[in-house]
């Protein structure tokens, strides 16, 4: 997600917001990255305290990183950008444990927080120094509703739950969403310092 450009009532060609951006550069950058640290900020918040149930610790500046705007001169968008991880979580990050009622193994995991789910014929291995839940493919392919899957070798399917990106765009988009709160507050940031009414 780019956080970036203001809509003002006093700007109301290219020539004015040229002017702006020339003039008064520093001032922008400082309400875009104001901006780009609010969206940042909120996104953790609404990641870590969702409904999905990552483990402690997991969503940090690795998983949901924030690069700011540097400059708005020679081509460079003046975007502070929020990038979230998309590669899908493995399993094992959901308290995945194993279970066993002496007629059947599986894995238990709860990957919505309070709402534990056991995948009967599962198991946990390590691989390649990753521990894994997985499953042989036909026991996969016989599980209700599920999605065409590319983490597969040897007969063998690697259950994943999503990823951070995945769970981050839930929370992006919409009249409520953290990009409309992002856009809201950089304009009033902008407005703010510029001495301008904003739109």
């Amino acid at each position: 997600m780019a956080v970036a450009y203001v809509a003002l009532e006093n700007v109301v060609d290219v020539a004015q917001l040229r002017e702006v951006l020339e003039n008064h550069g520093p001032v922008l950058l400082r309400a875009v990255n104001d901006a780009g640290r609010f969206a940042h900020n909120e996104a953790r918040k609404r990641i870590t305290e969702g409904g999905t149930n990552w483990p402690a610790g997991y969503i940090n500046n690795k998983t949901l990183s924030l690069r700011p705007a540097t400059s708005l001169m020679r081509g460079n968008t003046g975007s502070a950008v929020i990038t979230a991880r998309s590669r899908p979580s493995t399993l094992t990050r959901f308290n995945a444990t194993v279970v066993n009622d002496d007629k059947r193994k599986g894995v238990r995991v709860e990957v919505n927080r309070g709402r534990p789910k056991i995948l009967w014929k599962a198991f946990m291995t390590n691989m390649g120094g990753n521990a894994l839940v997985m499953m042989r493919e036909g026991d996969y392919r016989q599980l209700p509703n599920i999605n065409a899957h590319k983490y597969a070798w040897n007969g063998l399917v690697s259950l994943y739950g999503p990823s951070v990106d995945q769970v981050f765009k839930t929370h992006r988009d919409g009249p409520d969403g953290i990009a409309t709160m992002a856009l809201d507050r950089l304009e009033d940031v902008f407005a703010e310092l510029m001495g301008f009414k904003h739109a």
